[in-house]
């Protein structure tokens, strides 16, 4: 079908005159059939352009939601490693502590044998409670060292639970953030 397009435009005063003006009052018809035409088509037209933005925003905020989803489950990865160090660590101190227990109710029974074989000893039995002391040093040593441990692991679970801290704030922020996208969606969408 063939649009017919005028030559010239309405002049000013026709084009400004009240609609119901240029209305056919038996059947409703404009009789500024073409200009009625060309204000729908500039109506149809800049509604186009509008969808076409929307549509635009939409794959903006999908991709943004793609790439959102995935730093999450990187992020999710991170922090059930995270989970699983932290928990070797408390197994560990805990394994530390009952052999520092062991050990310490060893040191003291092994104390109290050797005082008492000190005092009902005689001077041959004193070198033997001699060398007794000197595993009792050695025991000593021991202990030291797994206090020495218990220090680290109590700041390595430190450290490990401020990373925690960190990745939980990070990942409430990718989350707000990714709440903020979706608000700016839908005000574009309204």
């Amino acid at each position: 079908m063939e649009r017919y397009i005028p030559v010239k435009e309405l002049p000013e005063d026709i084009q400004q005159l009240p609609h119901e003006d240029t209305v056919c009052r038996f059947c409703g018809i404009s009789y500024l059939v073409h200009h009625e035409i060309k204000r729908l088509e500039s109506t149809v037209q800049e509604k186009n352009q509008r969808l076409q933005q929307l549509e635009d925003l939409k794959a903006i905020w999908d991709k943004e939601k793609a790439e959102l989803q995935i730093i999450m489950q990187h992020k999710e990865e991170r922090l059930s490693v995270s989970q699983s160090s932290l928990d070797a660590l408390k197994s560990e101190l805990t394994s530390l502590r009952a052999c520092h227990t062991a050990l310490q109710s060893e040191l003291n029974s092994t104390q109290k044998e050797l005082d008492e074989k000190c005092r009902n000893q005689d001077a041959r039995l004193l070198l033997t409670c001699r060398g007794i002391a000197a595993v009792c040093a050695t025991v000593r040593g021991v202990r030291q060292h797994t206090r020495q441990l218990l220090r680290q692991s109590a700041s390595q679970m430190a450290v490990l639970h401020s990373q925690m801290v960190q990745r939980t704030s990070s990942q409430e922020s990718q989350q707000r953030k990714c709440e903020w996208t979706s608000a700016m969606w839908l005000g574009c969408c309204l």
